[in-house]
């Protein structure tokens, strides 16, 4: 009498296959949060650099200063360096003060970035970012450091505006 072979896995080739999935995940769990981190940080940048471009365009375009100052409502613009991550409006700034008001003319709004986040200019002075009819940086070339929530090694960026409009983006050590 024959017996039939029963296919299947041993309880030794599971056992192995399992230790062998977990010295994976241990290696690659720190590398996926590591790259979760650098793009949340690139991403952050990026929306940064994109609304400086999109002011300079308007500025250019309109013929007229556009300026981008701090905003924890959409509609005020705040004093303080430290509300840059809770969001910001670009505006006309007919004037150039870099003030907003009512009779200026609200180009569009940034919601917050998100609890955690650090935005900060290098020079604690700068509440608003200006541009010329030009498109030059009439005020507010600085260097701004984006850090995001829960930011370790060099996954922060710098992004430094200098007076020309010039945009330039690099990694940042986070603390």
């Amino acid at each position: 009498m024959k017996l039939k072979q029963i296919l299947g896995f041993t309880l030794i080739e599971l056992i192995v296959t399992l230790a062998i999935a977990g010295i994976l995940a241990a290696v690659a769990i720190p590398s996926i949060g590591s790259y979760l981190q650098n793009s949340r940080a690139t991403a952050l940048a990026n929306t940064w650099v994109s609304a400086l471009a999109y002011a300079r365009s308007e500025a250019m375009t309109r013929g007229t200063p556009v300026s981008i100052c701090p905003s924890t409502d959409g509609s005020s613009c705040s004093i303080l360096v430290t509300d840059w991550p809770k969001g910001w409006i670009i505006f006309s700034d007919p004037n150039g003060d870099g003030a907003f008001s009512a009779a200026t003319d609200r180009i569009k709004v940034q919601e917050s970035l998100g609890a955690g986040t650090v935005f900060t200019p290098a020079l604690n002075t700068v509440t608003y970012v200006r541009y010329n009819d030009m498109g030059f940086v009439a005020y507010g070339a600085t260097t701004f450091t984006i850090k995001a929530s829960g930011c370790s090694s060099n996954n922060g960026r710098t992004v430094t505006l200098n007076a020309s409009g010039d945009v330039t983006i690099a990694k940042a050590v986070c603390p």
